[in-house]
This record gives C-alpha cells, sequence and structure tokens, in this order.
C-alpha cells in the first residue's frame, strides 16, 4: 500500500484525468450536440463519427438519462454560463408534455418516428423518467419537475405494484394492465421487440432483477427530495426484496424470477452484481441508515463475488456475463461494454473509501479498471467512449456511439462519482 502522502497525490492526479475525461468524452460530446430544439427531446442516434443518423423515434429510456446527466451536470458546474440547467428543462419539459399520457396516466415507453406513442409502458422506463424529474427538481426546485415525479410514482404504486407478492410487474399496456403473456402482447414485429419478450428483454409475465434495481435507484433519489412516508415504505420494501429474493447468498444477483418470485436459474451479469452494490449503498443513504452493516457486508460480498468471477485478471476489466460460479466461457461472454467498466469503478472506489484500510484489492483493481478505460474505452478519433470492446480491449469497426440503449448515464455518473469521491 502506498504512503499516505503518495496515496493523497494519486487521488488528486486520478481526479484531475476523471473530470478531463468526463467533460470531454461525455459532456462534450453529447451535450448540445443531441438537444432537438425543433421537436424536443434529444436525438438518439449518433454514428461513431458523432454524425446523427436521421432516425426520428424517442425512447423514454433515452430521453429520461441525458436529461439526467444534464441535471447532474449543472449542479457541479457552478460556471453562470453553463447551458446545463436550460438542457435539463429542455429534456424535462419533453418527458411532462410528449411523454405524459394525459388520458390514461403513466409515461409511453417509446414514441415512434412519426411521434405516436407506442402502445406499450413499462416499469423500467417510468422508473428512469422518476430519476430525471427527481434530479431536475433537486437542481431547480421547480413544482412541475417534482410533479411528474409524485404522478408516476403514485401510477406505478396503483398500476404496477404487486400487492399479492411484492415487488413490481414490469410490462403494462397503455391503461397499466400487467401484460402476463404473449397473448395480451403488442406485435413484436411492428415494434421492434423480441418474441414473448417485452422492452427489455424479460419474457412476459416474469419479475426481473433490472428493473427492480432501477426502481431502488428512482425511489432512493427521488426520496431524498420529497420525504413522503408511503414512499419511504415502498423504497425499503424494494430494499428488501433484493436482499432477500434477488441477491443470491454467494454474493450475486438472480436475473429473473416468476410472479411469486420463485428463482428462474440464469446467468450472472457481472455489471449489474455490481452497479447493484453501489445502489444498496445510496438506498441506505436515503433510508438514513449509511452505516447499515448489513448493507455493506451484501454491497462488499458483491464486489468480492464479482471480482472474483467476473474480472479479468489478463487484460483488466470486467466482462458481461457468464456463470455464477465458473465465470464466462464462450468469447461472447467475455466483451467488455462501457456501462460495465463504468460501474466498475464507481463500486470499487466506493469500496476502496470504504474498507481501504484493511486491503488494497479494491484500489488496486481500480487503478487497473481505470488504466483500461483510459487506454481502450476512450475513442481517440472521434472522442466519446465505446459501445463494447473485445476482451483485449479492441473496438468493433463503425459502431454507434449512440442509439435508444447507449447513452451518457453511467459513465457520466461514474466518473463524477468518482472525481467527487477522489
Amino acid at each position: 500500500m502506498q504512503n499516505e502522502t503518495s496515496l493523497q497525490a494519486t487521488y488528486h492526479r486520478i481526479a484531475i484525468a476523471v473530470e478531463a475525461n468526463l467533460k470531454q468524452h461525455v459532456l462534450n460530446t453529447w451535450f448540445p450536440r443531441s438537444v432537438d430544439e425543433d421537436y424536443g427531446g434529444f436525438n438518439q442516434f449518433f454514428r461513431e463519427d458523432w454524425s446523427q443518423e436521421e432516425i426520428a423515434t424517442r425512447s423514454l429510456v433515452y430521453q429520461s438519462r441525458l436529461t439526467w446527466v444534464a441535471a447532474k451536470a449543472a449542479k457541479r458546474c457552478a460556471d453562470k454560463d453553463s447551458y446545463f440547467p436550460a438542457i435539463a428543462m429542455h429534456g424535462m419539459r419533453f418527458l411532462r408534455e410528449t411523454f405524459w399520457d394525459e388520458a390514461n396516466g403513466g409515461l409511453h415507453w417509446a414514441l415512434n418516428a412519426n411521434g405516436c406513442p407506442m402502445p406499450f409502458k413499462h416499469t423500467y422506463g417510468i422508473a428512469f423518467a422518476i430519476y430525471a424529474s427527481a434530479a431536475t427538481f433537486d437542481l431547480t426546485l421547480n413544482d412541475s419537475s417534482l410533479g411528474l415525479a409524485r404522478n408516476a410514482f403514485a401510477w406505478l404504486d396503483k398500476h404496477a405494484f404487486d400487492f399479492e407478492n411484492g415487488g413490481y410487474f414490469e410490462a403494462l399496456d397503455v391503461t397499466g394492465k400487467p401484460i402476463r403473456g404473449p397473448e395480451d402482447a403488442p406485435d413484436s414485429l411492428v415494434y421492434g421487440l423480441r418474441p414473448g419478450k417485452d422492452a427489455i428483454g424479460t419474457v412476459y409475465g416474469l419479475k426481473s432483477m433490472n428493473t427492480h434495481i432501477h426502481l431502488l435507484e428512482a425511489f432512493s433519489a427521488l426520496y431524498e427530495v420529497w420525504p413522503l412516508p408511503k414512499l419511504g415504505s415502498r423504497l425499503h420494501h424494494l430494499y428488501d426484496t433484493l436482499m432477500e429474493k434477488v441477491i443470491h447468498p454467494d454474493g450475486y444477483l438472480h436475473l429473473y424470477f416468476q410472479p411469486d418470485w420463485t428463482v428462474i436459474p440464469s446467468e450472472d451479469s457481472y455489471g449489474h452484481d455490481i452497479e447493484t452494490a453501489f445502489l444498496l449503498v445510496e438506498a441506505a443513504q436515503a433510508l438514513d441508515i449509511p452505516d447499515d452493516s448489513r448493507t455493506w457486508k451484501i454491497a462488499r460480498q458483491i464486489v468480492d463475488h464479482t471480482l472474483s468471477v467476473g474480472w479479468d485478471e489478463t487484460y483488466s476489466g470486467l466482462y458481461g456475463d457468464g456463470d455464477p460460479v465458473t465465470g464466462p466461457t464462450r468469447p461472447d461472454q467475455k466483451r467488455k461494454g462501457w456501462w460495465e467498466q463504468a460501474e466498475s469503478l464507481n463500486a470499487l472506489l466506493l469500496m476502496h473509501e470504504r474498507f481501504g484500510s484493511e486491503t488494497d484489492r479494491y484500489w488496486n483493481a481500480f487503478l487497473k479498471q481505470w488504466a483500461f478505460i483510459e487506454a481502450h474505452q476512450v475513442d481517440p478519433k472521434y472522442g466519446g467512449w465505446y459501445h463494447t470492446l473485445s476482451r483485449e480491449g479492441i473496438p468493433p469497426p463503425g459502431a454507434r456511439k449512440s442509439d435508444a440503449w447507449t447513452d451518457p448515464y453511467h459513465q457520466g455518473r461514474a466518473l463524477m462519482n468518482v472525481a467527487d469521491r477522489l
């Protein structure tokens, strides 16, 4: 372990580099480039060189995530000339005026190229709208932002909360009725869905880890700015659900469940695992139990398991997915997505801050993860982060920089948190 003086110097040096990466390869690549002043919201399809593809669809997740990043960037930037507050409000207006369903409540999953809403909703997408709304209200104290979050929470509670088994139903029709099977689902060919699966790839009728960790994330953010007792109760319920039903005792997360939370065996998603370690700590802070020993024990166990099973000891970096015990076996499982690397960076430094006096394991892994990002993740020609890399760190030729699922949220949050923590 480095001595204290040397360690402080290293923290400072990396903090400067992380801040530079955030500004150059996240904030300055998406903003203001993505802002659509004519149609509203954000353009979401950009080629490798950041030229815009003429695809006019809009997804709730992407629109919400860019709104959230702009709000968080504005909160960090003291510069009076910063354009981020205006961009955050631009995104919030689009969510409120275009995605909110005035007839049925809730927010549409996506708009097609003609601006018409697709005839289904999803709890996952609404969670991100709540997340964006909470961040924008925290920035501006504008009641309309909080209003969208309040209304979305109430709508989910009425339509998606499973009062019998706990947790939330996920795929919903426009009225909020849960879609429990393919017979009630929208046409997969028409709406670009995989047969028998919903908008995030979950079999209709099942519950997913993915939706529930992001509900936890959204409710944590909302509860920080709007401490409604019922919201606190639902946040605590989600926290307990993850602890008791989703997280395996060995420190990884099950992916899918029957409605009664019976586990459906599946592979392990290492990025979601290590992201959840951070989200559990964040939720504990929102619930005013920041030093809860159970939270830190489970979060640490998750990170330890991820390093043991999902970490590449040869080239560094986090694999995509694989067996929860033996690790990845197929080449496609060893690919390295941008978001897994970002979430790993964030969680590893969090663990080092908490447990660094006991072990240098997290700090050493953090240094290797940051070195991998600097050497391979950043596009030196056009800027921004590559979407996916090979195990060795080689990007595929011509891959998009941005689409409905590729956005600046994961790396934006990770770099902000890491720079501030360092």
